[in-house]
């Protein structure tokens, strides 16, 4: 049987996967439990991820310059380096924001 769920906060898509991966396993049925229990909700707006990604900028000052210049696809090594310290669970979408408000781009 399939049930259709409806999450309050999201997840990435790794880690949708390990809550699938759980419910069948545990034949669970709520996986909000599951994302409560493990930490997997997204990281997204706010000061922790901010401070994230500025560090590492600070990281990657290399990758950080080049996108400042406009080489787009220099960013990856920043937000390889958040998605890294946060296992997963930045929001891509607002890495890439943050990258480029930190950059002034």
């Amino acid at each position: 049987m399939v049930h259709a769920v409806s999450l309050s906060g999201g997840v990435s898509v790794g880690a949708a996967r390990q809550v699938l991966d759980r419910l069948i396993a545990d034949g669970g049925s709520d996986p909000q439990v599951i994302i409560d229990a493990e930490g997997l909700s997204a990281i997204g707006e706010g000061e922790e991820l901010a401070e994230i990604v500025s560090a590492a900028l600070a990281a990657n000052a290399d990758a950080a310059e080049r996108v400042r210049g406009g080489n787009a696809k220099a960013i990856g090594p920043i937000i390889g380096h958040v998605m890294r310290e946060t296992k997963g669970r930045a929001d891509g979408a607002e890495v890439t924001r943050l990258v480029h408000e930190q950059l002034g781009v």
